[in-house]
């Protein structure tokens, strides 16, 4: 009795411990990489233009925004 316990408890403790670690190797190879601005600020003049790029995006649409009246 008491060696089909030890059994028991041996092979439960082994699946939690596999499925511990499959879980964190599945969500960790599931984690995009987040968009990144290619500056973090920039001073714009009237009449200039500067160009800003999104990196790290897969085909997706990218919208600009600001609260700032004046900026627009």
């Amino acid at each position: 009795m008491k060696q089909i316990k030890k059994v028991i408890a041996h092979s439960l403790v082994a699946v939690l411990c596999l499925s511990s670690f499959l879980t964190n190797t599945a969500s960790t190879e599931a984690k995009a990489k987040k968009p990144k601005l290619s500056q973090k600020s920039m001073t714009l003049t009237k009449g200039k233009s500067k160009t800003l790029k999104v990196k790290n995006t897969k085909k997706c649409k990218v919208t600009w925004k600001t609260s700032k009246k004046k900026a627009v």
